[in-house]
Protein backbone atom coordinates (compact mmCIF):
# COMPACT_ATOMS: atom_id res chain seq x y z
CA UNK A 1 0.00 0.00 0.00
CA UNK A 2 1.11 3.50 -0.78
CA UNK A 3 0.30 6.56 1.59
CA UNK A 4 1.17 9.92 0.27
CA UNK A 5 1.35 12.80 2.83
CA UNK A 6 -1.92 14.78 2.14
CA UNK A 7 -4.07 11.64 2.59
CA UNK A 8 -2.30 11.05 5.54
CA UNK A 9 -2.84 14.20 7.10
CA UNK A 10 -6.65 14.05 6.37
CA UNK A 11 -6.56 10.69 7.98
CA UNK A 12 -5.45 12.49 10.88
CA UNK A 13 -8.06 14.90 10.75
CA UNK A 14 -11.05 13.04 9.67
CA UNK A 15 -10.14 10.67 12.72
CA UNK A 16 -9.81 13.56 15.21
CA UNK A 17 -13.26 14.87 13.72
CA UNK A 18 -14.91 11.62 14.24
CA UNK A 19 -13.87 11.07 18.25
CA UNK A 20 -15.24 14.62 18.90
CA UNK A 21 -18.46 13.48 17.61
CA UNK A 22 -20.13 12.05 14.82
CA UNK A 23 -21.72 13.87 11.80
CA UNK A 24 -25.20 11.99 10.55
CA UNK A 25 -25.36 12.09 7.04
CA UNK A 26 -28.84 14.26 7.89
CA UNK A 27 -26.27 17.45 9.42
CA UNK A 28 -26.27 17.13 12.70
CA UNK A 29 -23.82 16.21 14.78
CA UNK A 30 -23.88 13.19 17.50
CA UNK A 31 -22.03 13.21 20.56
CA UNK A 32 -19.06 10.83 20.74
CA UNK A 33 -20.83 8.61 23.51
CA UNK A 34 -24.34 8.11 21.59
CA UNK A 35 -23.15 4.94 20.10
CA UNK A 36 -20.59 1.75 20.19
CA UNK A 37 -21.52 1.63 15.58
CA UNK A 38 -20.31 5.09 15.55
CA UNK A 39 -17.32 5.09 17.46
CA UNK A 40 -16.37 2.24 15.50
CA UNK A 41 -15.89 4.51 12.06
CA UNK A 42 -12.78 5.79 13.69
CA UNK A 43 -10.75 2.57 12.72
CA UNK A 44 -11.65 3.71 9.02
CA UNK A 45 -8.13 5.59 9.31
CA UNK A 46 -6.30 3.63 6.84
CA UNK A 47 -8.39 3.59 4.34
CA UNK A 48 -8.48 7.04 4.48
CA UNK A 49 -4.68 7.33 4.33
CA UNK A 50 -4.80 5.24 1.61
CA UNK A 51 -6.83 7.85 -0.61
CA UNK A 52 -9.97 6.45 -0.23
CA UNK A 53 -13.01 8.57 -0.39
CA UNK A 54 -10.66 11.77 -2.58
CA UNK A 55 -11.30 12.20 -6.01
CA UNK A 56 -8.33 10.96 -6.71
CA UNK A 57 -8.79 7.33 -5.40
CA UNK A 58 -12.02 6.18 -6.25
CA UNK A 59 -11.08 2.30 -7.16
CA UNK A 60 -8.52 0.05 -4.55
CA UNK A 61 -5.20 1.80 -4.75
CA UNK A 62 -3.26 -1.16 -6.12
CA UNK A 63 -1.70 -3.54 -3.57
CA UNK A 64 -4.27 -2.30 -1.07
CA UNK A 65 -5.83 -5.14 1.60
CA UNK A 66 -8.43 -4.45 4.20
CA UNK A 67 -8.31 -5.52 7.66
CA UNK A 68 -11.56 -8.12 6.63
CA UNK A 69 -10.05 -9.94 3.89
CA UNK A 70 -6.17 -10.78 5.38
CA UNK A 71 -4.16 -11.95 8.03
CA UNK A 72 -3.10 -9.83 10.98
CA UNK A 73 0.39 -10.18 9.53
CA UNK A 74 -0.49 -9.09 6.25
CA UNK A 75 -2.39 -6.17 8.17
CA UNK A 76 0.49 -5.06 10.45
CA UNK A 77 2.84 -4.93 7.13
CA UNK A 78 0.37 -2.04 5.77
CA UNK A 79 0.32 -0.34 8.81
CA UNK A 80 4.46 -0.28 9.36
CA UNK A 81 4.42 0.73 5.70
CA UNK A 82 1.95 3.76 6.86
CA UNK A 83 4.77 4.31 9.49
CA UNK A 84 7.91 4.68 7.37
CA UNK A 85 5.36 7.19 5.29
CA UNK A 86 4.56 9.73 8.23
CA UNK A 87 6.94 12.59 9.02
CA UNK A 88 7.42 12.96 12.61
CA UNK A 89 4.63 15.58 13.05
CA UNK A 90 1.87 12.52 11.79
CA UNK A 91 3.58 9.47 13.69
CA UNK A 92 2.85 11.78 16.64
CA UNK A 93 -0.32 12.47 16.05
CA UNK A 94 -1.35 9.24 15.25
CA UNK A 95 0.23 8.03 18.40
CA UNK A 96 -1.80 10.71 20.06
CA UNK A 97 -5.01 9.47 18.44
CA UNK A 98 -4.36 5.65 18.73
CA UNK A 99 -4.23 6.36 22.56
CA UNK A 100 -7.20 8.22 22.91
CA UNK A 101 -8.83 5.45 20.16
CA UNK A 102 -8.14 2.79 23.28
CA UNK A 103 -8.98 4.82 26.38
CA UNK A 104 -12.65 5.64 24.74
CA UNK A 105 -12.50 1.42 24.17
CA UNK A 106 -11.99 0.97 27.83
CA UNK A 107 -14.36 3.68 28.49
CA UNK A 108 -17.00 2.48 26.52
CA UNK A 109 -16.15 -0.90 27.84
CA UNK A 110 -16.98 0.07 31.45
CA UNK A 111 -20.33 1.76 30.25
CA UNK A 112 -21.70 -1.30 29.17
CA UNK A 113 -20.60 -3.23 31.77
CA UNK A 114 -22.43 -0.65 34.19
CA UNK A 115 -25.75 -0.48 32.22
CA UNK A 116 -24.94 3.10 31.04
CA UNK A 117 -25.03 1.69 27.24
CA UNK A 118 -26.13 -1.07 25.18
CA UNK A 119 -24.08 -3.66 24.48
CA UNK A 120 -23.35 -3.92 20.51
CA UNK A 121 -21.75 -6.12 18.45
CA UNK A 122 -19.88 -3.21 16.95
CA UNK A 123 -17.04 -3.10 19.91
CA UNK A 124 -15.41 -6.50 19.42
CA UNK A 125 -12.47 -7.34 22.19
CA UNK A 126 -9.01 -6.18 21.47
CA UNK A 127 -7.87 -9.51 19.57
CA UNK A 128 -5.95 -10.11 15.76
CA UNK A 129 -9.08 -12.55 15.20
CA UNK A 130 -11.53 -9.40 14.50
CA UNK A 131 -11.63 -6.78 12.30
CA UNK A 132 -11.51 -4.05 15.22
CA UNK A 133 -9.02 -5.87 17.21
CA UNK A 134 -7.15 -6.69 14.06
CA UNK A 135 -6.79 -3.33 13.19
CA UNK A 136 -6.43 -1.87 16.43
CA UNK A 137 -3.76 -4.58 17.26
CA UNK A 138 -2.00 -3.63 14.23
CA UNK A 139 -1.54 0.38 14.50
CA UNK A 140 -0.71 0.22 17.83
CA UNK A 141 2.19 -2.78 17.12
CA UNK A 142 3.33 -0.57 13.85
CA UNK A 143 3.49 2.57 16.05
CA UNK A 144 4.92 1.05 19.20
CA UNK A 145 2.24 1.62 21.43
CA UNK A 146 2.10 -0.03 24.56
CA UNK A 147 -1.41 -1.82 25.68
CA UNK A 148 -1.68 -1.57 29.26
CA UNK A 149 -5.24 -3.27 30.81
CA UNK A 150 -6.26 -1.99 27.18
CA UNK A 151 -5.31 1.64 27.54
CA UNK A 152 -2.30 2.50 25.66
CA UNK A 153 0.36 4.39 27.78
CA UNK A 154 3.54 6.80 26.21
CA UNK A 155 4.74 4.97 23.15
CA UNK A 156 8.05 3.21 23.75
CA UNK A 157 9.80 4.55 20.37
CA UNK A 158 8.12 6.84 18.15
Amino acid sequence: MTFSKANIDRAIVQTQYDLRGFQHPHGFRLDRDSSTGLFYSVINFMPIAAGFGTTEVQDKPPGYITAHKSTYEQYLDACKSLGKACDPTQREAILYLLREILEMHTEIEEKISSGKLKESGYLLPLEKNNYWGKVLLALTEAFYVVIKSEKATQPIAS
